[in-house]
């Protein structure tokens, strides 16, 4: 017990009854891990994009573990390094999957942006004279029938918005990361328990205003973009939602102080009424999410290939060019075919001519 006044962990430190609840979501969340490798195995779901919902799925089997443990041993009940990593990782860990959410939005509204990969062609008919019988129809030139156009200003600000949404949930990080890993020294120290217990509501209030500009971003997409897909927005929607939930959890309970980390008095955040609310609004819409996220095939409803979008802007003509220039010279140049062998010749005659012009 300390003679001032620290800010109350966020679901307390592991008693014995901790022990069922952290046991059921290690298992829980181990059972996904079946999943996670036919996600990352299976070429026809496999991408990148959900790199920071696998991370953060292997990292709460691990913290449930350690949750487990600490309910069985004193020691470590009373840890305040553990203490400080459980509350670090616990509060900032569902950020990692609102910036995947954030990549995967700005994928989907990229896309809508773009002309159809495989526009309709029609082939007009042209009837010939009854007198001919040898054929009925020809076929004259084919036309391209697309009224869809490259968007290439909306695509541009569609990244501006993304990568703002994205920087937001990164600066919830920066105070919410600092205030946690700094919670040892609050345990015993009277002016960083304040600085902990202010830098971690700035933390979850960035986290639950930019989770609600994702939402709102994410509807306004649904109702106002053209060809966006609508099964996207229903599933980011529905993931801000759970993490709003938490977010707002979060906010609740910061305010509590306490003066042990093994107290059970009202506000401590031990007592068992606390308990069931920290795994009932905190940790199990974070699970949820992840569940959802991993049960569908992402790189479908998104439309995200491997690697999303990740481009600051478009490649000019000139870039798109160089481009394919260096593409089929190399090409060419493992392939030893006839059109590389003739692309030298043309080079070596164009230097001759430039020579003999010197």
């Amino acid at each position: 017990m300390t003679s001032h006044r620290f800010p109350s962990p966020v679901g307390g430190v592991a008693f014995p009854s901790d022990f069922a609840p952290s046991v059921i979501f290690a298992i829980l969340y181990g059972l996904l891990l079946p999943l996670m490798g036919y996600r990352i195995f299976n070429k026809k779901s496999r991408t990148m994009m959900l790199f920071g919902c696998l991370s953060f799925g292997i990292e709460r089997i691990v913290i449930f573990s350690l949750r487990a443990l600490q309910s069985h041993n004193a020691t470590l009940r009373q840890s305040k390094g553990m203490n400080a990593y459980m509350q670090c990782t616990i509060g900032m860990g569902f950020i990692a999957i609102c910036q995947d959410v954030v990549m995967l939005l700005r994928t989907a509204l990229v896309n809508s942006t773009l002309p159809s990969a495989e526009p309709e062609v029609s082939y007009p008919m042209k009837e010939i004279p009854e007198s001919s019988r040898s054929s009925i129809v020809t076929l004259q030139a084919p036309e391209v029938v697309s009224d869809e156009e490259d968007k290439a200003r909306q695509r541009y600000w569609y990244r501006r918005l993304a990568n703002l949404l994205f920087l937001g949930f990164l600066g919830s990080q920066v105070p919410g990361t600092v205030g946690n890993s700094d919670y040892a020294n609050a345990v015993d120290r009277p002016s960083e328990a304040t600085l902990v217990f202010r830098l971690r509501y700035v933390g979850s209030a960035i986290a639950l205003l930019f989770s609600i500009a994702l939402a709102v971003t994410a509807w306004w997409a649904a109702t106002k973009v053209p060809r966006f897909k609508r099964n996207a927005a229903h599933l980011t929607l529905f993931v801000c939602a759970l993490f709003s939930i938490t977010s707002i959890y979060r906010l609740c309970v910061m305010r509590t102080t306490t003066t042990s980390l093994i107290s059970t008095a009202s506000g401590s955040q031990n007592t068992p009424a606390e308990k069931a609310a920290f795994y009932i609004f905190h940790i199990l819409p974070e699970y949820i999410s992840v569940l959802i996220l991993l049960s569908c095939n992402v790189r479908d409803v998104f439309g995200t290939g491997m690697f999303g979008d990740r481009r600051f802007r478009d490649e000019t003509q000139r870039e798109k060019e160089i481009k394919k220039t260096n593409e089929l010279y190399q090409l060419d140049k493992k392939a030893g075919s006839a059109v590389g062998i003739y692309d030298e010749e043309f080079r070596m005659f164009a230097r001759v001519r430039q020579l003999w012009r010197l």
